[in-house]
């Protein structure tokens, strides 16, 4: 379109340098200025045109060059420097400590143990893995590609399990859910994150948590647990944004008036409710009788 617009503004200007009569010749200006913003517009729409069709190819470059956290693949030599730091005393581990063993351990190369997976004595389901520092092989796995498997099998994960039973590392399954969806494990608990209750004199939002937020994948693992676990058969949840904590959100789960299961009581309830997720993610009950209960949706 645009060069049968060029085309034409060449045929006007050729009017316009022949001999004709002077009202021809104005009509054959106004046809060039006419012809002339019919070729701009049209430009104009074909670069926008353009430029709205490279929008999504270019967020997809821009998505898949953007740095992750950690390099997804398994490397032997973060395995190496994860052994390293695991050598260093608990009592000389320190934040930074912590977090430098987070960032290297998440794609250090790794190989499964024996078992593969088991229950620990928090009566919690791990899968098992030893940190593979050889380099003889080529390494496949490593927790950030295990992340998505563990997360929908609800399970957490071991580092070089002993005979008896213990292991150098633990991680939950909220670890490997905080791998999968923020590409790290954020090592900042919540100081009360077993607290079993909320103030509600304080004015607070309350609503329903985000995929972002809360995926299905653990929704479903979450449902299971509390259905099958603790005994409650239609589990709820809601989130609620309160300025007076820190952090301010908090998944409110139904636990509260609850006849659990034998053997459970409400704050070992929520604390296994927080083994499902990040370690930053606060999760914590409401009175039965609160006005707030009937924001609870399905999960």
């Amino acid at each position: 379109m645009l060069g049968c617009g060029v085309i034409a503004i060449a045929a006007l200007w050729g009017v316009m340098d022949s001999g004709l009569a002077a009202v021809p010749k104005v009509a054959a200006w106004l046809g060039f200025f006419v012809g002339g913003a019919a070729a701009l517009l049209l430009f104009i729409m074909g670069l926008m045109r353009n430029t709205r069709d490279a929008k999504p190819s270019q967020q997809n470059a821009a998505a898949e060059s953007r740095g992750a956290f950690f390099p997804m693949a398994p490397d032997p030599s973060l395995a190496r420097d994860a052994v390293e730091l695991l050598r260093v005393l608990p009592s000389a581990r320190d934040a930074a400590w912590e977090l430098r063993f987070y960032r290297t351990v998440a794609a250090a190369a790794l190989a499964p143990a024996e078992p593969a997976q088991f229950t620990r004595p928090d009566g919690m389901p791990y899968a098992a893995f030893r940190l593979d520092d050889s380099g003889t092989t080529p390494a496949q796995l490593s927790l950030t590609v295990a992340a998505e498997t563990l997360t929908e099998g609800g399970l957490g994960a071991v580092l070089n399990p002993r005979a008896d039973g213990t292991a150098e590392w633990v991680f939950t399954c909220g670890d490997m859910l905080s791998l999968r969806m923020f590409g790290r494990i954020i090592p900042d608990p919540v100081a009360d994150n077993a607290a079993a209750e909320l103030a509600t004199e304080r004015e607070v939002l309350a609503g329903s948590p985000s995929e972002a937020l809360l995926p299905t994948v653990t929704r479903a693992v979450i449902r299971h647990f509390m259905q099958e676990r603790l005994g409650i058969a239609e589990p709820a949840v809601f989130l609620i944004s309160d300025a007076a904590m820190q952090p301010p959100e908090s998944l409110v789960f139904n636990v509260s008036g609850q006849k659990l299961a034998e053997g459970w009581v409400e704050h070992a309830a929520l604390r296994y409710l927080h083994w499902f997720l990040p370690r930053h993610y606060r999760a914590i009950s409401l009175p039965a009788d609160s006005s707030l209960a009937q924001h609870f949706q399905p999960l």
